[in-house]
């Protein structure tokens, strides 16, 4: 349900298209009819609200699909308790994400979690400086624990429309909005008192405070494949502004899909939502899971 009425809001605010298909709520653990098809949700983890994994029969044949998930967000016994259940009922196709196998390498990288994102931001709020965020807008549950943690630092989140209007579809009724609660001029007078979320997309709302500190989490641009980023860095640079970045991925480690696959023992896995998959299919056979590399427009038959 936490997904559908998000969805319904970014489509209210013209951030999504309207689906061309009619929209069904499944409740976790449920059975839902589907023609021939019996489908199960079941709640995982991952960094947007009510996220799920999927079970597909029909009576012969169990197919699963992962959906996004980790296991360094709020809720890894979500991961856990699905895993669990479909190692004792074997499924015959396993669809595992692979997001993290798109990227290179990096030993360097320090994996962050959703605790360690509040624990940035805490830190952040130590001195008296405006504290500016970036946060991704559909990661409610993150935006909801920010506000609580900057309250206890005695300061106000304040957010741009679009988020309080996200906020306030997702049940939050006291949130701060810039231009209807608070203006600019009132974080210049007191800036150790607020944070301010700012999107990219009003970057230039900046100039009017001469110093503050900048956390980049998951807010766009995300990284140096958009071209945005350079220009968000740019700015940061020419400002005198350090980029923090206090960002948690919504997607396990490689390590941790693997540890899935390892868990559910399918009787075939095919790798997906990857710009690699080829990398994840590899790492998976290296381990001894009986592993399918699709191809585009592949078509599936069980009889």
């Amino acid at each position: 349900m936490a997904s559908a009425t998000l969805y319904a809001e970014l489509i209210r605010q013209g951030l999504e298209l309207a689906p061309n298909a009619q929209v069904q709520v499944i409740a976790p653990n449920k059975d839902v009819q589907i023609g021939d098809l019996t489908v199960r949700a079941f709640a995982t983890d991952h960094d947007i609200m009510g996220a799920v994994m999927f079970e597909v029969t029909d009576g012969q044949h169990r197919f699963v699909h992962s959906g996004d998930v980790r296991y360094d967000g709020w809720h890894p016994e979500r991961v856990t308790a699905w895993t669990q259940y479909l190692h004792e009922h074997r499924p015959d196709l396993f669809f595992v994400e692979g997001t993290e196998f798109s990227f290179d390498d990096d030993t360097s990288r320090q994996r962050r979690t959703e605790a360690t994102v509040l624990t940035d931001f805490t830190n952040a709020m130590a001195s008296d400086d405006l504290v500016v965020i970036n946060p991704y807008e559909r990661n409610v549950e993150r935006l909801m624990n920010l506000s609580a943690a900057a309250r206890q630092a005695n300061r106000e989140l304040v957010w741009d429309e679009r988020f309080a209007g996200i906020l306030r579809a997702m049940g939050v009724s006291n949130e701060i909005m810039l231009g209807q609660d608070v203006t600019v001029a009132d974080i210049q007078q007191q800036p150790g008192r607020y944070v301010l979320q700012n999107h990219f997309d009003n970057l230039h709302l900046l100039d009017a405070f001469d110093t503050f500190s900048y956390l980049h989490m998951n807010g766009e641009p995300l990284g140096d494949y958009d071209p945005r980023y350079a220009d968000l860095t740019a700015y940061l640079a020419q400002r005198g502004v350090a980029l923090q970045l206090a960002s948690a991925s919504g997607h396990a480690t490689p390590d941790d899909l693997l540890r899935i696959a390892v868990e559910v023992d399918a009787k075939m896995t095919l790798p997906w939502h990857s710009f690699h998959p080829e990398r994840e299919a590899e790492a998976l056979r290296q381990i001894g899971i009986e592993t399918y590399l699709p191809k585009k427009g592949e078509t599936f038959t069980f009889e």
